[in-house]
């Protein structure tokens, strides 16, 4: 199975679009041969992705830091202006490497309670979202959800949970989502926005190709770009200066942290007399060496 990372997405979202058209497949079949609900519940959910969004969309890699950045503004941001996508933008694959502290919660608690539907395996309540697929068009907004945890990745060591329309191994995996739930979706799409805003910042963010050399684990000999894959970054800065410098020996820098998104105030048009509220972008401040930290809850939705 190919690991997930950044030069991985396009076979990665060919494979899921791949399992997305046998499962549908199946969905249509076994429509016709059962009345179980737990097994229509499923159906439903298969039935109402449109495999042609994922099909055709961009890809885009957001690193560990960026994430961060990104996850602790959408949800603590008190001045995130509206984001309002541009034609690049309205259909896309995002994996937020090592994921986003958001937990949900899988339709039912006994393996999804599905084996009339050749699913089987141990108990699961929630699983960790690694990313998302999304389409708007206008007021038309989908988001499908999908998963890195090895208990629902197809071929993982891990996994336990076999469908009998999914033979092509993958990284991620859908996360079952029957029912509408419009707190999880505003919270993402709060993300989204952010983490769109923040990559046009070109202070605060880089945006360019995956790479081999840059966005593989292990050394790789290749240094073939991947264009397909748009990888955001933190723009690196140059580190504050140190105490040392101001001649405080006693305070030593020991991490870095984030400086929150604001409004400031501008004076614009002839004599200065156009008030104009403008968003400043968050950032991280301190040394590059250093790790980011952040406190972070992670957020269990529940129906």
């Amino acid at each position: 199975m190919r690991p997930l990372t950044a030069v991985h997405l396009p076979a990665i979202r060919d494979t899921l679009v791949e399992n997305q058209r046998r499962a549908l497949r199946y969905a249509q079949e076994l429509r016709a041969t059962t009345t179980d609900p737990r097994v229509v519940e499923l159906i439903e959910y298969q039935l109402s992705n449109d495999v042609q969004d994922l099909a055709r969309t961009d890809l885009w890699w957001i690193t560990a830091d960026m994430t961060k950045l990104v996850w602790h503004t959408a949800t603590k941001s008190e001045v995130l202006p509206d984001w309002t996508p541009d034609a690049a933008q309205r259909d896309g694959l995002i994996v937020w490497e090592n994921g986003i502290p958001l937990e949900i919660e899988l339709p039912v608690d006994d393996a999804r309670g599905l084996s009339a539907a050749g699913l089987t395996g141990p108990p699961m309540k929630t699983v960790q979202v690694a990313g998302i697929s999304w389409h708007i068009d206008g007021d038309d907004r989908r988001l499908a959800y999908f998963t890195a945890d090895p208990r629902m990745t197809v071929g993982s060591d891990e996994g336990r949970w076999v469908t009998p329309w999914v033979t092509a191994p993958a990284p991620l995996a859908p996360i079952p989502r029957p029912k509408p739930q419009p707190e999880i979706d505003a919270l993402v799409m709060r993300l989204l926005a952010a983490t769109m805003l923040i990559s046009a910042e070109p202070t605060v963010a880089t945006t360019r190709p995956a790479s081999w050399a840059r966005d593989v684990p292990a050394k790789s000999r290749r240094s073939k770009e991947v264009p397909a894959v748009k990888v955001i970054a933190l723009r690196e800065v140059p580190a504050p200066r140190s105490a040392h410098e101001h001649g405080d020996s006693d305070r030593e820098y020991t991490h870095r942290w984030i400086v929150k998104d604001h409004t400031r105030t501008y004076w614009t048009g002839p004599g200065s007399t156009v008030k104009e509220e403008r968003w400043i972008a968050p950032y991280v401040a301190g040394p590059e060496h250093l790790p980011l930290l952040v406190k972070e809850t992670v957020r269990i939705w529940r129906r």
